[in-house]
């Protein structure tokens, strides 16, 4: 599923985008941006090349049945995933409306397995509106719910962050971790090498994936919703740029009432590295990912008829 929405939010065709203006000021940013102009990057791609494009290739070279789709399907057709075994959130997926993540919950209680490959996903709320060209070609994000029009009058529609008031309502309950912060690039450490994902690549405890926790990253954070039990497959120690907090970064997997089972990678390197550092290169791929979870229903675990738990919570 392309990230469609987070790539217009970063769109800085025209100067403006929803994090800076003129001059690159933050205070003269967009509240609302249109998907009525290209792309300014990648020549028109957007971040195609460098955030999906590796693992689209392996997917296709391993034969896996797919489809594709953009995050504004989901808003646009409640039934867009109708009879999907899979759903992949690649990389950077941070701008969601209530629409979208309406639709991908219900997937899941019907289950469908979820996988993000990403960090920093449903973070930000956004609402789609129309242009003269057609439903959902705006995207609108006011970030301060106090300058949305809408505040005291629809909150749920209010384009605070998803974590945040008036309408808080974390990612958690469906990805299974929290948004946790940025900081520089760091080794991936293996907690599980039992899990599922990591059959067949030779993975051992407290071995360290080169590069593979990008520059921002998830966490478990069991004081917000979280779905249990919730197995943790990685968890690598971090600290954060500025704050200095130490917070590890976790690779999560968990099994939903349906059957569906949702792994988090929590960072969004994996999707460049379909082939891990440090492991090996059989028939599978090394990261453990793509194969596997997406030609197997019901989840790993439901077929295995257990929920193995080891580090998780």
């Amino acid at each position: 599923m392309r990230a469609s929405t987070t790539y217009q939010a970063y769109n800085l065709w025209g100067g403006y985008d929803l994090y800076q203006g003129p001059r690159r000021h933050e205070a003269l940013r967009a509240r609302v941006v249109s998907f009525d102009r290209p792309y300014d990057r990648e020549q028109g791609a957007a971040d195609f090349f460098a955030e999906e494009q590796p693992l689209l290739s392996d997917a296709e070279r391993l034969g896996l049945p797919l489809a594709y789709l953009s995050s504004v399907d989901l808003d646009l057709d409640p039934q867009a995933l109708d009879g999907a075994r899979a759903v992949v959130s690649e990389a950077h997926d941070e701008y969601w409306s209530p629409g979208m993540r309406a639709a991908l919950t219900r997937a899941r209680d019907r289950g469908v397995n979820l996988a993000f490959l990403g960090a920093n996903e449903i973070y930000r709320r956004i609402r789609l509106g129309s242009s003269p060209l057609g439903p959902d070609r705006i995207e609108v994000n006011y970030r301060n719910p106090r300058e949305d029009p809408l505040y005291g009058i629809d909150n749920a529609l209010v384009t605070a962050n998803w974590p945040a008031p008036p309408a808080a309502d974390p990612a958690s309950s469906l990805t299974g971790q929290v948004y946790a912060c940025a900081a520089a690039p760091a080794p991936l450490v293996v907690t599980d090498p039992d899990g599922w994902i990591w059959a067949g690549t030779g993975a051992r405890p407290g071995m360290r994936l080169p590069g593979l926790i990008g520059h921002e990253f998830d966490t478990v954070d069991l004081s917000q919703p979280t779905p249990r039990p919730i197995e943790i497959l990685a968890r690598s120690p971090q600290t954060c740029a500025g704050s200095g907090r130490a917070v590890p970064a976790d690779v999560t997997y968990y099994v939903a009432a349906s059957g569906a089972g949702v792994l988090n990678a929590g960072t969004d390197t994996p999707v460049r590295h379909t082939r891990c550092p440090g492991l090996g290169t059989g028939s599978r791929d090394a990261c453990g990912v793509a194969s596997p979870y997406l030609s197997r229903s019901p989840s790993p675990a439901r077929r295995a008829g257990r929920h193995r738990r080891p580090g998780g919570a």
